[in-house]
């Protein structure tokens, strides 16, 4: 198993902030017809989104050598 250092940690947190912060908007802004910001902070950030992201890679650790 990879151990993951803290600088990649927080750049998958960030990463993941700012995808879900573009995906929410992106979809949001469609179907509004409209541009919407959807994040709360200043940036284009939503934590939600990265937390969940790091919760999954640190859930899924122990099954990442297993194939299935």
């Amino acid at each position: 198993m990879y151990p993951y250092t803290v600088t990649q940690w927080l750049f998958f947190f960030y990463f993941y902030c700012f995808f879900g912060w573009c995906f929410e908007s992106s979809y949001v802004s469609l179907k509004n017809r409209r541009r919407v910001n959807r994040g709360f902070m200043r940036g284009p950030f939503l934590p939600l989104y990265g937390s969940g992201a790091i919760m999954m890679l640190v859930a899924s650790s122990p099954f990442q050598s297993n194939l299935f």
